[in-house]
């Protein structure tokens, strides 16, 4: 099992904003704290295969209220590269 922080820029409607996420991998399981727009959220039941694709969902609360997301991208060497997809639309996320 292993841990690891990224620092993001999540690209959205409003503008580029900075999040984190902190990945908890076990496995193929992925599980781990999303935080974006002042709220800091666990997520789990998420994956990662061997060729890096991730998927996690959940909820974060922001400014906006409750928002739920999936994200589905790619992890790999060390550079994280997604998409979020949310009722406020889609967000691109990059690793910092």
């Amino acid at each position: 099992m292993s841990d690891e922080t990224y620092n993001l820029v999540i690209s959205t409607p409003m503008g580029d904003l900075e999040g984190s996420v902190t990945l908890t991998i076990n496995g193929g399981a992925l599980s781990g704290t999303f935080a974006f727009m002042g709220g800091k959220q666990p997520f789990s039941d998420g994956t990662i295969d061997g060729d890096g694709n991730i998927a996690f969902a959940g909820d974060i609360d922001s400014p906006l209220g409750k928002m739920p997301y999936s994200v589905s991208g790619t992890l790999k060497d060390g550079k994280l590269e997604a998409a979020a997809r949310t009722a406020q639309g889609n967000f691109i996320i990059k690793s910092k």
